[in-house]
């Protein structure tokens, strides 16, 4: 399978200020809590989703609520988006491809990752987010969000 083409900062930048985002578009942030990640609890790309450790499981979750929303983009990123980022932008297609065929979403994976983005946008309020709650409680909001995604697919 080849691989998802990437987006620059620029064009990510100009959709979250257009209200682009998260309106058709959503991002997906998979970088972990270690270190070497920039600790996600801590800033991250305005309106992003952190779905760490991603796998066909979550992929499909994901799928399955962004087909329900309608979404016609999702942007996937890690550090620097040249392992994780990418690998999980595959994984995407992949269940996209097997179990939403006739769905059209265009896939990509942010050029750069956050490691750009952090060095362009670090100060701007409208593009980066300050968290100012710990590890922990970033952690328990991404494990409820999750088990709400996993709710509606067990519902529908």
């Amino acid at each position: 399978m080849k691989g998802v083409p990437y987006i620059d900062q620029e064009s990510v930048r100009d959709m979250i200020l257009s209200g682009n985002i998260p309106t058709s578009t959503t991002i997906v942030d998979v970088r972990g809590d270690h270190a070497c990640d920039g600790d996600v609890s801590g800033r991250h790309i305005m309106h992003s989703v952190n779905i760490s450790k991603f796998d066909k499981n979550k992929a499909l979750s994901l799928a399955q609520k962004l087909t329900s929303e309608n979404k016609s983009r999702v942007v996937f990123h890690c550090y620097y988006s040249n392992f994780r980022g990418p690998k999980a932008s595959k994984i995407f297609l992949e269940v996209m491809s097997k179990n939403f065929a006739n769905y059209k979403i265009e896939i990509r994976v942010l050029k750069g990752g956050w490691s750009s983005w952090k060095n362009s946008y670090k100060d701007d309020n409208k593009l980066t987010h300050l968290s100012n709650k710990s590890s922990s409680e970033e952690s328990d909001e991404d494990e409820e969000q999750l088990a709400m995604i996993k709710d509606q697919v067990v519902d529908n």
